[in-house]
Formats: structure tokens, C-alpha cells, sequence
């Protein structure tokens, strides 16, 4: 019998389980939550305790795992008396659990399964909502995850609010999610001291510091490229994040995007500015209106703006 992880955040107390559950104790899985049965609070609470983050499950209930997250997000989605901030915890908790997983191991599918369970869950409970952006994005800064990763979870839901306030198709917004979520995953493959480049600003960048950052789309591109289960669009969207109508975006130096390139772009670029910079979400508009406005189309920028109204985030 062969064993995958899960992560201890995507599992909901007092739900029954789709499959058994096991703890690892040295070389050894043991039995610990039976199919049909649920985990409690109190036993969730002492897992953390003692530092526990996964659970595993037979390789061949894998399908079961993946219906268990559409059931937990649909219930998210329908249930009228889950508060805007649980059905948001809800999404940040598989969310980031599929971009850790991911960053750790960028050629599984089974990891990309859950990635797009988390770009689905970012579409449904955020996307197609209103008012819950603010409360993923609050859950998001307050689970401590690495910086990238927040920055991940927060353009993934940014674009997804974004492309549905436009009316864009469904197959779009979850294309355009899931690239969020990708997009820096060539950050793996660089070396370590250039990753701190990721957090600073441009100016602030060296010259020998930018030609090895500059290469992250490519390699989060060629990570990627080859896996049948990754289409072109979200290939190139990967590719083309950094790029800018200016001329002044990387690797090629675009001066002309498409709707969903420039949907990618001015989302990542304002949440550089909060997550990265330290910008409030007015401070960070502002930025984007005044000194990269050049950089992205006009009616884009005010039609962020309008969502971003419209989700109470200003």
C-alpha cells in the first residue's frame, strides 16, 4: 500500500471523511480517522500541539480526497449560515495548502489536483462573491505563510474578483486563478540569495540580482511546460506575468497584452505593493494610478478599481 500527504488544514471538524486517515510514526502509518468518520476540534488542535501538519491516505483514495474538497467548498458556497469569514477561512485553508504543496513539489499531479481545487474554491468563495476579498485577503496575512505564498493566494483572488466583475468566461477566471498560484514557482530553482530579490523594488535591485530574477517566468514556464495536464493559456499567462504595455516588463518586452495578460499583471503588481511593500490597499491603487500608469492599460486600472469597490476593498 502506497501513502500520499494531506494537509491537516484542508480536513473540517465535526465532517465525515470520504476516506481513512493515517499519522505517521517512523516508518510506520497507523490507522488514525476511519472512512465515514469525523475528526473533532479538540483533536485537530492537539495535532498542531504537537506540530503534526499532515495526514496521509491510500494513494488509491485520491479521488475520494478530491471529492471530500468539492464537498467542503460547495457546502462553503451554499450553506446561509456560514459567516463571509468562515466560507473565507475555508478558501485560504486549501488554497494555501495547494501552493506549499506545489512549491515542494512542482511535478506531481496529484499536487496540480489540488491546486486547481484551490483555484476553484478561490473562483467560487471569492470570485463570485461580494464582500469576502478583504476577509481572504485579512486570512490570508494572518496564517503566516511564507510571503510568496500570500502573495499567490492574494493574486489569484484578485484576478479572480477582477475577471468576474468583466463578465470574462468561467474557463478564463479559473484559468487566470490557477496561473496566479503558479506564477513564481521558478522561484524554487533560483539560488537562495536570489529570491530575496522577489521582495524588494525594482529600483532597488541590482543589476547582477536582476538578470537571474528576470528569469523566473521562463523557468516557472519550463517547470511547467510538458505536463498534459497544464493547457497553453495557463502556460502563457505564466509566462508573461512581468510583462507591461510600457515596454519595460520581462522576459520579451510585450508592449501589447491580452485581456487576461494584463488582468495578471496589474493584480500582481498591487499586491507587490501590499504584500511585498507594506502598502495599504489605497496606498497601493494609488501607486498603480500615478506612477505605473504607463505600465497598464487606463480603463483596466479603473475597472480594478470598481471591483475593488464593489468587494468593500478601497
Amino acid at each position: 500500500m502506497s501513502y500520499i500527504p494531506i494537509r491537516l488544514r484542508t480536513l473540517y471538524p465535526n465532517t465525515p471523511l470520504f476516506f481513512d486517515a493515517y499519522i505517521q510514526v517512523g516508518e510506520k502509518y497507523l490507522l488514525y480517522i476511519r472512512n465515514g468518520d469525523d475528526i473533532s476540534q479538540d483533536r485537530i488542535d492537539n495535532l498542531k500541539k504537537k506540530r503534526v501538519r499532515r495526514l496521509f491516505i491510500n494513494s488509491e483514495h485520491e479521488e475520494k480526497y478530491q471529492e471530500f474538497l468539492d464537498a467542503r467548498l460547495n457546502q462553503a458556497m451554499s450553506d446561509n449560515e456560514q459567516s463571509p469569514n468562515e466560507k473565507a477561512e475555508v478558501a485560504v485553508s486549501i488554497a494555501s495548502s495547494g501552493v506549499e504543496d506545489m512549491y515542494e513539489d512542482p511535478e506531481s499531479h496529484q499536487v496540480f489536483l489540488l491546486l486547481e481545487k484551490a483555484a476553484e474554491g478561490i473562483v467560487k468563495i471569492v470570485g463570485k462573491k461580494t464582500d469576502v476579498l478583504g476577509l481572504f485577503m485579512k486570512r490570508v496575512r494572518d496564517s503566516k505563510a511564507e510571503p510568496i505564498i500570500q502573495h499567490a493566494l492574494n493574486v489569484a483572488s484578485l484576478t479572480s474578483c477582477l475577471a468576474e466583475y468583466l463578465g470574462l468566461p468561467d474557463k478564463t477566471v479559473q484559468d487566470l486563478s490557477v496561473a496566479a498560484l503558479l506564477m513564481d514557482v521558478g522561484m524554487i530553482k533560483l539560488p537562495e540569495n536570489a529570491r530575496e530579490t522577489f521582495f524588494k523594488k525594482r529600483q532597488d535591485i541590482a543589476h547582477d540580482e536582476w538578470k537571474v530574477f528576470a528569469t523566473h517566468p521562463e523557468v516557472s514556464r519550463d517547470i511547467l511546460q510538458g505536463k498534459e495536464y497544464v493547457n497553453r493559456q495557463i502556460l502563457e499567462l505564466v509566462y508573461t506575468h512581468e510583462e507591461m504595455i510600457s515596454g519595460e516588463g520581462f522576459p520579451q518586452k510585450l508592449t501589447k497584452l491580452s485581456l487576461e495578460q494584463g488582468i495578471l499583471g496589474l493584480c500582481a503588481c498591487f499586491d507587490r505593493q501590499v504584500t511585498f511593500h507594506g502598502m495599504t490597499y489605497k496606498e497601493a491603487l494609488e501607486e498603480i494610478s500615478i506612477n505605473q500608469l504607463g505600465n497598464f492599460d487606463l480603463k483596466l486600472i479603473k475597472k480594478l478599481k470598481e471591483a475593488l469597490k464593489v468587494q468593500s476593498l478601497e
